[in-house]
């Protein structure tokens, strides 16, 4: 489990739709170039998945809603 991760657990629990990678840097208060790679770690180690929703960047541009996969949700206890 990762400080990325909880940003993650948080939304689940605000019942959130996912985020993307801009809001998981604006949570962490970390530059998006390093927030973007957390993220991929987290899809390669299966506690992340695309929503199949999307948000909006700054700039306007559709980016995908990431989410904990259903794994994820039970091994955390989140259901």
């Amino acid at each position: 489990m990762t400080l990325n991760s909880s940003t993650f657990i948080a939304d689940r629990r605000e019942g959130g739709e996912g985020l993307i990678d801009e809001d998981v840097a604006a949570r962490l208060q970390m530059n998006l170039y390093t927030a973007a790679p957390r993220r991929t770690e987290l899809v390669n180690m299966g506690w992340l998945r695309p929503s199949g929703k999307f948000g909006s960047t700054k700039m306007g541009s559709d980016s995908i809603r990431w989410e904990l996969t259903p794994e994820a949700i039970e091994r955390l206890n989140l259901q």
